[in-house]
């Protein structure tokens, strides 16, 4: 599996707790104990204490070197990456469930592109693996802004199948129609009343529409940009070599989100007032 993006490194204090519960650590410290936990049956030697005090001490000792040795903490850096990953990885399984079988063939196809870039990028070596770390972990943010975008995208055409506009373009002439007709005045502002609502609801159906084809399009740069990326690989020899902006890529897909937020909020609303 390859790796995922940079993982923050370990506060002293979580060294220090990840060394305290090493197995060989613990296995040592119970054996020291062990006398004591049994004292009542068996006979402990005088000088007990003394190999209690020789062990804490030495444990305080490891303890305070342990986190800032450096074999250590790329120890733990490796362990949180995995677990990390592991999480991740979990995450995008149930995400992907979510999706049709045709979305779902979709986000593989740029998983397979991921992986192949991945690979490509250990195939050239530790130094320009080192050299594009930052580039292919901005591929790893679009990955999973991919996924997200995907579910969105799903959830916007089912909401816009589902919804009739050109019904409510007519609910909405005919009630035109009613209040230039001789009405009493409580018909009147009901009708005003139900008008304005469904105005406000085309409206937001048309801020839908508008952002479902921004989003379609988003996707679409997405997969242009990995399979972009996998054909420079091939003769990759420096990170500018990519031909392409990742960090504008990322910029302009977390712009999109932003946007989807408010977005997701109307069609919350527009379900809501479907349900009444």
């Amino acid at each position: 599996m390859a790796s995922g993006p940079l993982v923050r490194r370990p506060t002293y204090w979580e060294g220090v707790k990840a060394a305290f519960l090493e197995r060989a650590n613990l296995a040592v410290l119970t054996c020291a104990a062990l006398p004591l936990a049994l004292a009542p049956a068996i006979a402990v030697p005088h000088h007990y204490g003394a190999v209690l005090a020789a062990v804490a001490a030495c444990e305080g000792v490891y303890l305070l070197w342990a986190p800032f040795v450096p074999g250590y903490q790329r120890r733990l850096l490796r362990g949180r990456s995995r677990r990390q990953q592991a999480e991740k990885e979990r995450d995008r399984k149930r995400m992907v469930t979510a999706l049709t079988p045709e979305l779902g063939t979709r986000y593989q196809e740029v998983r397979r592109l991921y992986d192949d870039i991945r690979q490509g990028a250990r195939d050239s070596g530790a130094v320009a693996n080192d050299l594009l770390a930052e580039e292919l972990d901005k591929l790893d943010a679009l990955l999973d802004a991919f996924l997200r975008l995907l579910v969105t995208w799903l959830r916007y055409r089912r909401y816009l199948n589902k919804t009739d506009e050109n019904a409510i373009v007519k609910e909405v002439a005919h009630l035109r129609g009613r209040l230039e007709r001789n009405l009493d005045t409580d018909t009147q502002r009901i009708t005003r009343q139900n008008l304005d609502i469904l105005e406000k609801r085309l409206e937001r159906i048309e801020a839908i529409q508008r952002d479902y084809l921004n989003l379609q399009a988003q996707l679409e740069v997405i997969e242009d940009t990995f399979q972009l990326v996998n054909d420079q690989m091939v003769s990759l020899r420096a990170p500018g070599a990519l031909g392409i902006d990742l960090g504008q890529i990322v910029s302009g897909v977390e712009m999109t989100e932003a946007v989807l937020q408010e977005t997701n909020a109307l069609i919350s609303d527009q379900m809501l007032a479907a349900e009444r």
